[in-house]
């Protein structure tokens, strides 16, 4: 069983216990196995569940799609920005020189990096993504064990004091 491969897709998990839950899986953790699983409840709003590795009995990739699928992206969004969007920003041309300083240290600790479209740093070929003001705490990855690793890199940057 690789729950890697519904990340972003609709699923059924059924649980040892009998319990059967249908979601879109929003991530796997990689170290500990737990899935989270975006899902709709009665009153058509969406919410989050963590489920633990050890419950579950099978994963089962889903034909049918969430009909709320705008209201759906519109929820990844949301969570996407309370989980990884930094509340404190310098003015642009720091951001600037921060996004340039931690582009090279990257290059120099021989990470994959490349600039987006979107003015985020992709690296690792794309695994982990800093996206503007380029903290610690704009680092974002399905993959905790890359996140970590790009992380403790930065923190470890002595032009950038966090």
């Amino acid at each position: 069983m690789e729950p890697n491969k519904f990340i972003d897709k609709y699923i059924q998990i059924e649980l040892v216990n009998g319990t059967i839950f249908e979601g879109e899986c929003y991530t796997v953790d990689p170290v500990s196995g737990c899935v989270i699983l975006i899902i709709c409840n009665e009153n058509e709003e969406f919410c989050t569940q963590v489920i633990m590795k050890h419950a579950i009995k099978s994963f089962k990739l889903q034909e049918n799609e969430c009909e709320n699928s705008q209201n759906l992206k519109d929820f990844k969004k949301r969570l996407d920005d309370k989980l990884f969007r930094s509340s404190g920003c310098g003015g642009s041309q720091e951001t600037t020189k921060r996004k340039e300083i931690l582009f090279d240290w990257l290059k120099k600790n021989q990470l994959p990096v490349e600039l987006t479209d979107t003015e985020s740093l992709s690296v690792v070929n794309g695994m982990a993504t800093i996206e503007p003001p380029y903290t610690v705490d704009c680092c974002r990855s399905t993959n905790t064990i890359v996140l970590d690793k790009v992380m403790k890199i930065i923190k470890a940057c002595p032009e950038l004091e966090g």
